[in-house]
């Protein structure tokens, strides 16, 4: 029986391995892996595994074979908790369509088509409702206040009871906020980027810090406290200090971006997710498949992993380091497709332990996760 030696170790602060050398056999599938592992620690739980960063999907023959990996030397393995299949925990009626989605240490912030703001604690328990515009809401993010905006091409802010408002100089729709250094900066339909930051005075009327309309963006996200733009053929990131583009990755439109250090992740219309790494070159490394309709938003969760979210209502958690999704949920309520008024999920958001969503069931749903 052909043998090799391998260590394991963790991934995991909170879990020690044993890493000292082992012999075992070549053709060790995933479940004797994890009965090794469980013997090696205190805490047994399920575990994935990787080797040279890629997911051990395959007993170890067939994986060390196809990636072409030696056994000369020790071949080293590391651990990680697997993570668990999602479970709807609870659920909340709301006015509205909920557009959008933010989140604080303790509160969940949802912004509604009927231009309001839901506010409920970490378990969905309703605390406060607020009438901010007669328009409809579509973003907002959460940074020491709570910011809002939409249709009427106000800027709102929460401060506990407090309420302030920035009226933007054109009243052109807002289409996208995010955190920008100790403030926010928002995005309207006329490319125009205004810069918001905490030193904030009432019903002050707003100016445009620079226009991207020669860009002829259709999104713009917060990308190392700058911006990446959704162009027709490309992402470009923009520089705000030096105000130009300083680099672009191919590809088609996204429709939603997130990043993890120097790892970019765009949502498409055409239903994929393309994921660049910026240290490598501005080239696809990796591409997500299996949505049906076109993604919203990606949402990391934890180190390695992140929740990808159609707007029908499908969402999966992915492994960076393999194609394939680990769990999937349908938060679609099927009492609200009718003709005119189909399902839909227009946001998500996650924390340490639980997923929300919100859409066109008028509801908000917690999964945990």
């Amino acid at each position: 029986m052909s043998t090799l030696t391998v260590s394991l170790f963790s991934l995991d602060r909170d879990i020690q391995i044993d890493e000292t050398p082992l012999v075992i056999p070549q053709a060790t599938s995933i479940i004797d892996l994890n009965e090794l592992a469980n013997s090696l620690t205190s805490q047994p739980q399920t575990f994935d595994f990787y080797i040279n960063d890629l997911l051990v999907s395959l007993n170890l023959t067939n994986f060390l074979n196809l990636n072409n990996i030696s056994i000369e030397q020790t071949v080293k393995i590391a651990c990680a908790p697997s993570p668990i299949p999602p479970v709807l925990k609870n659920q909340q009626d709301i006015p509205d369509w909920g557009s959008s989605l933010s989140i604080s240490d303790t509160s969940i912030y949802v912004t509604s088509y009927d231009g309001s703001v839901q506010i409920f604690d970490k378990t969905l328990k309703p605390l406060q409702s607020i009438q901010l515009s007669k328009q409809p809401l579509t973003c907002s993010v959460f940074n020491k206040f709570h910011f809002s905006a939409g249709y009427d091409g106000t800027i709102n802010v929460l401060d506990g009871e407090k309420i302030q408002k920035f009226k933007s100089a054109s009243q052109t729709p807002i289409v996208s906020m995010n955190t920008f250094k100790d403030g926010i900066f928002a995005f309207d339909e006329a490319s125009d980027v205004y810069l918001l930051d905490l030193q904030i005075v009432e019903n002050q009327q707003i100016q445009p810090a620079f226009s991207l309309a020669q860009h002829n963006p259709t999104k713009a996200f917060e990308f190392q406290g700058n911006l990446a733009l959704s162009c027709s053929n490309s992402v470009k990131f923009y520089d705000i200090i030096q105000n130009q583009i300083v680099s672009s990755i191919p590809g088609p439109e996204v429709s939603c971006f997130a990043y993890d250090e120097n790892i970019a992740k765009c949502g498409s219309f055409d239903r994929a997710i393309r994921v660049y790494d910026l240290r490598a070159g501005n080239q696809v490394q990796r591409t997500f498949l299996g949505h049906k309709s076109h993604v919203v938003k990606l949402t990391q969760r934890g180190k390695g992993h992140f929740f990808s979210t159609d707007i029908s209502g499908v969402s999966y958690l992915w492994d960076e380091r393999c194609s394939r999704p680990y769990h999937s949920i349908e938060c679609y309520d099927r009492e609200m497709d009718k003709k005119n008024d189909q399902g839909r999920v227009l946001d998500a958001i996650c924390d340490d332990h639980d997923l929300y969503m919100v859409g066109s069931a008028r509801k908000i749903f917690q999964y945990g996760i």
